[in-house]
């Protein structure tokens, strides 16, 4: 800072003799600040004269910068130098102005020199990825097809690199590695079809050995090749559905594979043999001719390449196998379970088959090689599935066909019923259940001689049949009560003879069966369910007759007017289809159901009717001499016709109608009233007679309001009537 100030202060008694120490005065310091300000103002001058003088080499070098591009930066060192070279001071506005225009130019140059050299840049590459493709389509021609085919793919992973520096030349190269791609694909499909030849008709399978440019080529360079180029996937798809049709032919038909070779060729002939039959021995033939095949493409085709084989077997294995499960294995499979012994050999068969094709890595144990090992493992389950599919559709075929409105002629017919244990009753069956629960019966039996792994499906079949029964018939029944009476009442019977049935078999085959499964395979717990549904079903059927009944008593309009024609033949026809309807579901029933039931439900369908009688009649509220007199006779015969119909209820259970029927005494009580007088009928009621048939005291006034005037003596009776 000293030397910068010495010349400042020349002249100063601060250079001359004041001493370093000594402290500047306020005069020294403003002339200091005067002879700054006057060299301040001499280096301006001399910076814009510097400028000035050369302001034609400055803008000569800004020309050169913008045609010579690369030449931009020894502008930029010259005009750092220049403008180093004077202590400039910046303050002229027009200096300023120009500087920074000229700064501009030199930024715009700088930004097109970027762009252009990115442009060469790319062209560059663009050119060597060119080549390269070219050079690895060059090497595929010239017969190095995996050397070639390398070079292909590598471009290939460049070209799909869509990153923004790379788009423009992606989008240059796109087309022409589409056109190479093509190519090269078709070249290799038509190696393919040299090396490898398949006649369907004739079944002749033929490898080749092929030579391109001067180069042998096998079955295995051209997978390798494809695999590189990302072409194998879609290949081998087509190749294995070709394979398999070969195969079909030989696992479909009794054939027989013969081999050719020569030192260019090898071929597979597959031929029919006309001896042969579907048994064992033709299975056994089936895993010998499909292992000749094997062989066949590991040594001529793969040339035992263990990487190719069982990329090969892993498309071609799941589908052979199911050939041979359908056509052979599942057709072998005993149809009786006493057979079983006769299937071991078939396994010991197959397991041998799947072993050699291991040994031919054909088959992997890790990638689903036992697939027919498994399948006859499993051979208990495969016949109980048959057995199942078959008994079933037996069991269905035996319900569609049975109609509970045909069956009922037959039944009719009948003299002989069914005694079923644990019941006193006989009962009328119909033929369903005698044909259905025989199945059921002869499955039990086969599973008590099975293995318990084979006697739990059985058990389940057995189980399967008597819930068809459940889930199809009851449903018929309802469709078939409605147009017949008798469908729901043997559809009881037959639910009732099942759950006996059932009773029997638990009670039968349980100890049978195997331990473990004595305790849980049962049918005892269906026994309380074919009961509750024929219950279920018989009440249905008895709310429809009761409603029949009902329906039938609506048309006698109350029995309002009977002292008219036309109120009296409604009241008539009225009772007259109620007795119809009832004569004719107590003969249903006395044909089918037993008679325990009968009692119980003809006496509860009689009281409901009755007692609807008695009340509509009760409900009359005025009745002239003859409505009364026609009353009581439509009533008397009533109690004539519903009686006899009753009669055979009242004989079997030993018990009168008054007490079977509570309503019937109230019903023959009321006839009575109808023509008696206002005195016998307050006699009746005072000594007891009236209250014991049911009758209730406003009943009675009511009747006798509705029969008599309104007179001193029937006020008199009303009184004594409470």
């Amino acid at each position: 800072m000293e030397e910068l100030l010495a010349p400042l202060l020349c002249g100063i008694d601060y250079a001359h003799g004041g001493g370093k120490t000594m402290p500047l005065t306020t005069p020294d310091l403003q002339l200091l600040s005067e002879r700054m300000q006057v060299r301040a103002e001499e280096m301006k001058d001399r910076v814009f004269a510097t400028v000035k003088s050369r302001y034609s080499k400055i803008t000569e070098l800004a020309r050169r910068a913008s045609t010579a591009a690369l030449d931009v930066e020894t502008v930029d060192s010259q005009l750092r130098a220049l403008l180093d070279d004077s202590s400039l001071r910046i303050g002229d506005t027009s200096f300023d102005s120009k500087l920074w225009k000229l700064s501009a130019e030199v930024k715009g140059i700088r930004s097109e020199l970027r762009v252009k050299t990115s442009a060469l840049a790319v062209v560059k590459s663009t050119v060597e990825v060119r080549d390269r493709l070219l050079a690895g389509k060059e090497l595929f021609d010239g017969g190095q097809i995996l050397s070639g085919a390398r070079k292909i793919a590598e471009v290939k992973g460049i070209v799909d690199d869509d990153d923004e520096d790379t788009l423009l030349m992606h989008e240059l190269l796109k087309q022409l590695l589409s056109g190479i791609y093509s190519e090269v694909d078709f070249l290799l499909a038509g190696l393919c079809s040299k090396v490898v030849s398949v006649n369907f008709t004739e079944g002749i399978l033929a490898v080749n050995f092929v030579t391109v440019a001067g180069s042998r080529h096998n079955f295995v360079a051209i997978l390798e090749t494809m695999e590189v180029l990302g072409l194998l996937d879609g290949f081998l798809g087509r190749f294995t559905d070709n394979l398999c049709k070969l195969l079909a032919l030989l696992v479909h038909s009794a054939t027989v594979v013969r081999v050719e070779q020569d030192s260019d060729r090898a071929v597979l002939r597959i031929t029919r043999d006309e001896n042969a039959r579907v048994n064992q021995s033709s299975i056994e033939g089936v895993y010998k001719e499909v292992l000749d095949f094997v062989k066949f493409i590991n040594e001529h085709l793969l040339h035992r390449q263990k990487v190719w084989m069982l990329k090969l077997g892993r498309s071609i294995w799941p589908r052979l196998a199911d050939m041979i499960i359908q056509n052979h294995l599942r057709k072998a499979i005993p149809a009786d379970h006493t057979q079983f012994q006769h299937f071991e050999q078939i396994q010991i068969l197959t397991s041998e088959f799947e072993e050699a094709l291991e040994a031919e890595n054909f088959v992997s144990v890790d990638d689903e090689g036992g697939l027919l090992s498994n399948f006859t493992a499993d051979v208990e389950i495969h016949f109980s599935a048959n057995k199942r599919k078959d008994l079933l559709a037996k069991a269905r075929d035996i319900i569609m066909r049975f109609d509970y409105r045909l069956l009922l002629d037959m039944a009719a017919e009948r003299e002989e019923k069914d005694r079923l244990i644990f019941r006193e009753d006989k009962y009328v069956v119909s033929y369903l259940p005698k044909q259905l629960l025989p199945i059921v019966q002869d499955t039990l039996k086969d599973a008590c001689s099975s293995t318990p792994r084979l006697a739990l499906e059985l058990y389940k079949v057995a189980r399967d049949i008597v819930l068809l029964y459940r889930a199809i018939v009851p449903s018929q029944v309802l469709v078939s009560d409605k147009s017949s009476v008798k469908a729901a009442p043997v559809f009881y019977n037959d639910c009732l003879y099942i759950a006996n049935e059932l009773t029997t078999y638990s009670q039968q085959y349980s100890s049978s069966l195997p331990v473990d499964l004595q305790q849980s395979c049962t049918l005892m717990d269906l026994v309380s369910v074919f009961q509750s549904m024929g219950y279920n079903m018989l009440s249905t059927h008895v709310k429809l007759i009761n409603n029949q009944l009902l329906q039938a008593l609506d048309s006698a309009n109350g029995f309002k007017s009977t002292d008219e024609r036309r109120g009296r033949e409604r009241a008539q026809s009225a009772l007259q289809q109620v007795v119809s309807i009832f004569r004719s579901t107590h003969n249903v029933w006395q044909e089918f159901l037993p008679s325990s039931f009968q009692v119980k439900q003809l006496t509860m369908l009689a009281d409901s009717l009755v007692s609807r009688i008695v009340f509509e009649v009760l409900s009359i509220k005025d009745m002239a001499a003859e409505e009364t007199v026609q009353l009581h006779n439509l009533l008397d015969e009533l109690i004539l016709d519903l009686g006899s119909v009753l009669a055979s209820v009242e004989k079997h259970s030993r018990k009168s109608l008054d007490i079977l029927v509570p309503s019937w005494r109230k019903l023959k009580r009321l006839s009575e009233l109808l023509e008696m007088s206002l005195r016998p009928i307050t006699k009746a009621w005072e000594s007891g007679i009236l209250p014991s048939a049911g009758f209730s005291p406003a009943e009675v006034q009511s009747l006798i309001k509705a029969i008599f005037t309104d007179t001193s003596l029937r006020a008199e009776c009303l009184e004594r009537i409470v």
